[in-house]
């Protein structure tokens, strides 16, 4: 018979193990079946048996000491390939050795060769011997190991009870005290004194209300003794010695008992109403069986749990002739119970459950919509909320500060330094642009946009010279100075406008003044210093400075004698190669003609309507 590993009893088939023995009748025990001289795949350990996946049994083909039939060896190993280890070679206590290694308790983790010896009267490590030390000689169940001072009496031990014998009977290194009389009765302490140290405890002693055993006979008198522990006896006056709350003297208790033990039990201990509860219990009416501590409260404004007051919903602070339990949703408002009406205070007056629409502060700013909070989501906005820079009318006064207007849509508010919020070209940041005006805000203006000579042109309109007022764009060239006039970089002749055919084209002098009118321009000219008006006629042609430069064609005069007024037809670029009747050369094509379409094109002027004629 032999165990598996779990330490259960198995038979092994005897049919099965025969069959194991005729298959392996015959077989090589060379280890090389096919007689090459090598090693036969089927049997690697050449122990003659084939392996399990060849069709054999040996259950390990790596170890020869391992196949069907093997002698079982203190391995720990199936060395016959039964599927069982033997018994001796378990190792039911997991300390590492079995029982074929000498293991002589194989139930014991602590019993093994080598192991430390322990004081527990085992043989620890298996020398066959119990040490002396852990022997129990005289048999009362204490080791020398273990502190029995006297191995060979079995009244002395450690947990030994000392006896008048004069012996250390309890191992603690000391005797009894009791040899003497100390109390000087004439009886020693250790024979039949059973209290040395009180001269009227020895044996026939008269028995006193004291509650010790003055005779020693071993029992105290009934009337003595104090066996609830109170510190009073029965012949000292207490009348139930089983409670330790009744006693001569005890304080009263709430309990419907005679505590003091003078003969009867206080009236607050009394449940007249039979609820379970007594005055002395907090019971407030010992006549009501609803009240007493604990009972639910009712709706009936009386105290019925005995806390002092009626239930907070019972009461009615605000005098309006409800309670909270009668649904009153606020016992401190007399405006707020059932059926009252409501009004603007953000409280639910009918305590209907619900708020009035426009009760309900939603953006928690204290401001209600029936308060005039014109905007209920957002805690900003409200009566008396101060103004912001955010275009919002925040104070709700239905209007938004004008500081806070975009007026330009530039989305730049003046308070957001915003510099001129009528133009959408300028606010914080924006880009210069060559208009004169502080577009960015930044209190200064780029320098080519000064205008130093105050011409109406700037640097960054390509004035090639701002110190010099007769000199910009919109000027003409003067041939014969020896400055670039109208800044398009040639000088008197090299400008193709001194190449022009001028006969027959009329210069409005400095002092004409222009206003335009849609296509017309209608002209005012004084002439009382250069009377010149009367070589212009229907049908002329006139150049001149008009919001930028124009040249046009006469259409009719009126005059007084001191001025004149006419008003000119603008020409365009085909009409003027028509009127100024110039060569037929390209070149008077390719750069004079671009140069007069630039003056009738322009630039528009900012000074006032007013234009400058030449």
């Amino acid at each position: 018979m032999k165990l598996n590993g779990n330490g259960h009893r198995l038979v092994f088939p005897i049919a099965l193990l025969l069959c194991l023995m005729l298959l392996c009748i015959g077989c090589n025990n060379d280890g090389d079946d096919d007689d090459d001289g090598g090693a036969d795949p089927c049997d690697l350990d050449g122990d003659g048996y084939y392996d399990i996946e060849c069709g054999g049994f040996d259950c390990d083909d790596t170890r020869p000491e391992v196949h069907p039939g093997a002698d079982e060896i203190c391995d720990g190993l199936d060395n016959d390939c039964t599927g069982e280890l033997e018994p001796d070679e378990l190792d039911f206590d997991k300390d590492g050795l079995m029982i074929c290694e000498g293991d002589c308790n194989d139930d014991n983790a602590f019993v093994y060769p080598g192991a430390v010896e322990l004081c527990d009267g085992i043989d620890n490590n298996c020398s066959g011997e119990v040490d002396p030390e852990e022997q129990d000689w005289d048999g009362d169940g204490v080791y020398q190991c273990d502190g029995d001072c006297d191995d060979h009496d079995s009244a002395i031990h450690p947990d030994a009870t000392e006896v008048c014998d004069g012996l250390d009977n309890d191992c603690d290194g000391t005797l009894l005290a009791g040899e003497e009389d100390a109390d000087g009765d004439n009886v020693l302490g250790c024979s039949d004194d059973c209290d040395d140290n009180n001269a009227a405890i020895y044996p026939g002693a008269p028995e006193l209300c004291d509650g010790l055993d003055n005779d020693c006979d071993g029992a105290i008198p009934v009337d003595e003794q104090d066996s609830d522990g109170d510190g009073y006896l029965q012949c000292d006056g207490d009348c139930d010695d089983g409670d330790r709350t009744v006693h001569p003297n005890a304080p009263e208790g709430c309990n419907g008992i005679d505590n003091d033990c003078d003969g009867a039990v206080d009236p607050t201990e009394k449940d007249l109403d039979d609820d379970g509860f007594m005055i002395c219990q907090g019971d407030c009416d010992d006549n009501d069986p609803d009240a007493y501590p604990g009972a639910p409260e009712t709706c009936n404004g009386k105290d019925d749990n005995c806390d002092g007051a009626p239930g907070d919903d019972e009461a009615d602070f605000d005098i309006d002739g409800w309670m909270v339990c009668e649904d009153d949703c606020d016992d401190r408002d007399p405006n707020t119970h059932p059926g009252a009406d409501e009004v603007c205070d953000g409280k639910d007056n009918d305590c209907d459950g619900e708020l009035r629409y426009d009760e309900d502060d939603e953006d928690n700013d204290g401001y209600l919509a029936c308060e005039d909070d014109c905007d209920d989501t957002d805690p900003d906005i409200h009566p008396n909320a101060a103004e912001g820079c955010n275009g919002i009318d925040n104070d709700c006064d239905g209007e938004v500060a004008p500081w806070e207007l975009d007026e330009d849509g530039d989305d730049y508010m003046l308070c957001e330094d915003d510099c001129d919020d009528t133009n959408p070209d300028t606010y914080p940041g924006a880009p210069e642009i060559c208009d004169g005006e502080d577009n960015d805000c930044d209190g200064e203006l780029p320098d080519d946009e000064l205008d130093e000579d105050e011409d109406g042109w700037m640097v960054c309109e390509n004035d090639c010279d701002d110190e010099n007022p007769q000199v910009n764009p919109g000027r003409f060239e003067n041939c014969y100075n020896g400055i670039d006039d109208d800044c398009n970089g040639w000088t008197d002749f090299e400008d193709p406008w001194c190449w022009l055919d001028h006969e027959g084209l009329h210069e409005l002098g400095d002092n004409a003044e222009v206003g335009i009118d849609c296509s017309r321009l209608s002209v005012t000219y004084s002439y009382s210093d250069e009377p010149r008006l009367d070589e212009v006629a229907p049908g002329d042609v006139i150049f001149g400075l008009c919001e930028g430069p124009f040249i046009g064609r006469v259409l009719w005069i009126e005059s007084d004698g001191f001025e004149a007024t006419f008003s000119i037809e603008p020409l365009g670029a085909a009409e003027l190669l028509w009127q100024l009747q110039w060569d037929d050369d390209p070149w008077w094509v390719e750069q004079a003609l671009p140069k007069l379409i630039y003056h009738s094109i322009g630039k528009p002027s900012e000074r006032n309507g007013s234009c400058q004629g030449r």
